[in-house]
Parts: C-alpha cells; sequence; structure tokens
C-alpha cells in the first residue's frame, strides 16, 4: 500500500467526494484506511451507568481506491511513483517528481 499515516488524502469517489483530510489509521489487509471527517455516520448511544446517552459520530474507513493522495509540494492529486532499491526507497509525485516526505503530527 503506497498510503501511510499522516498523509493528506482527497476523496474523489462516493457521498464524501471532495473533501480532504489526514491519515489517522491505516489497514493494508482490508486495503482501508481511517481518516477523521470522512465517511462519518451518527450512532445513537443508549445511557449507561458510566456514560450519557445521545447521538455520537463515528467516522468508519474507506476504501484506498476511493481516495487520492495530495501531494504536499504541488498541492495536486497524483499517483505515489517509488525511487530507489532495497531500504532506500522514497516516494515520489508523479507531477512535481520531488519526494513525498510524511511529517508526523504531534497529538
Amino acid at each position: 500500500m503506497k498510503l501511510r499515516k499522516n498523509d493528506t488524502i482527497k476523496v474523489i469517489s462516493g457521498d464524501d467526494k471532495g473533501k480532504t483530510g489526514v491519515i489517522s489509521r491505516v489497514y493494508p489487509q482490508a486495503d482501508t484506511i481511517l481518516v477523521d471527517g470522512v465517511n462519518t455516520y451518527k450512532k445513537h448511544q443508549k445511557q449507561s451507568q458510566n456514560q450519557s446517552g445521545g447521538v455520537v459520530t463515528l467516522s468508519r474507513p474507506i476504501q484506498v481506491s476511493k481516495v487520492a493522495l495530495l501531494c504536499p509540494n504541488c498541492h495536486k492529486t497524483t499517483k505515489v511513483a517509488i525511487s530507489g532499491t532495497g531500504a532506500e526507497k522514497t516516494r515520489l509525485c508523479r507531477h512535481c517528481q520531488k519526494p513525498i516526505i510524511t511529517k508526523a503530527l504531534k497529538s
């Protein structure tokens, strides 16, 4: 899978088409990613002893085929090219040919 955590993506199909977000989790076996604010649904939570009841908004994973990577350099949706061999592989933008470097977000 060519997408990684903290990559910025844009949804290209489905109900959330056009939305952008940052990947918070990657599920490689299922070919899905979790993006905050994309593919959300509302769950009606029943009240319990520890939690109050109400409507909670949750995010569901979205298929990788429905998103495109946004290049941090040229800010266009792009496919990823891989250059290098062995442990020195880098991801490149197909438009501007610059490396795609993902910075870790502070939480």
